[in-house]
């Protein structure tokens, strides 16, 4: 019943559901502190990253030493929206497609994000594998709808 999971637990491991949107693993480079942010278009807009950087500063974690990865998506290619949410994302991440559609690359927008609130670019990795374009690979629910399966992303510490 969340977007986010963080434990400080050597023995625990930390896992979300995800078919197109973002999971984003966070982990600190020399304390046992971890989690998986559950990322899609309405969180991205609506600041979750921020939140979760708040939730990090709070508990005295400095952004700088974390390692990112942002993992397999929905990729610009594939993330079509209308004229009607366009405005709610950066512009410098949105493309005109036509008239009534415009495509968003969220993974871009979520590193910019990251960046901005002080996260170290050179810690952030992407995996920009497409979930809607690599059906054998990766479920899709904006390609199968409420029928689709989810991939499980999990992280720990080993």
């Amino acid at each position: 019943d969340c977007d986010g999971v963080f434990s400080n637990k050597e023995k625990n491991v930390c896992s979300i559901k995800v078919a197109d949107c973002m999971p984003i693993f966070i982990a600190h480079k020399f304390e046992p502190i971890f989690g998986l942010v559950h990322v899609g278009w309405k969180g991205l807009v609506n600041g979750i990253l921020n939140k979760t950087s708040h939730l990090l500063s709070e508990n005295k974690y400095r952004l700088y030493d974390f390692e990112i990865v942002i993992g397999p998506s929905i990729q610009k290619c594939c993330f079509e929206v209308k004229k009607d949410i366009i405005d709610r994302f950066n512009p410098l991440f949105a493309y005109q497609k036509n008239d009534e559609k415009f495509t968003v690359n969220l993974q871009e927008h979520a590193l910019h994000d990251l960046v901005y609130l002080g996260f170290d670019n050179h810690k952030i990795n992407i995996i920009s594998e497409c979930t809607f374009c690599n059906e054998a690979k990766y479920h899709s629910y904006r390609r199968s709808g409420h029928n689709a399966g989810r991939m499980i992303a999990l992280i720990g510490i080993k």
